[in-house]
């Protein structure tokens, strides 16, 4: 995957957005919530902005970022001994759609947000 957060170096920037989650649905992607997270972690305001200099919108994109790997995980080895790579494709787009949703049951208010900021 050519991603420009896939580095394994990135274990602080996991912490922050696991710190963040919980709280978008009440606070929305903003500076605050991810400053707030970041101390919750131990990682100071500066610090934070080193990890994501563009702010929300970046913290946006890293939050996409983990759930395609996520996915690319549970497709290439969850679904790898159920035969997923001989399905057809139709199936194979099924299974994909399945994870992906799967994997944003948990943040749906953080997707919606998310999206709504994109836009």
């Amino acid at each position: 995957m050519n991603d420009k957060f896939a580095d394994s170096g990135d274990q602080a920037r996991r912490d922050i957005l696991d710190a963040v989650l919980p709280d978008i649905p009440f606070d929305g992607w903003t500076v605050s919530a991810i400053e707030t997270a970041g101390k919750r972690v131990g990682i100071a305001p500066e610090q934070v902005w080193i990890l994501f200099p563009d702010g929300p919108v970046e913290l946006i994109e890293f939050f996409f970022s983990e759930t395609n790997r996520k996915m690319a995980e549970q497709l290439t080895e969850g679904l790898a001994g159920e035969g997923f790579s001989d399905a057809p494709l139709n199936q194979k787009i099924k299974d994909a759609l399945r994870v992906r949703i799967s994997l944003n049951q948990p943040n749906r208010e953080a997707v919606r947000r998310a999206i709504a900021l994109l836009l």
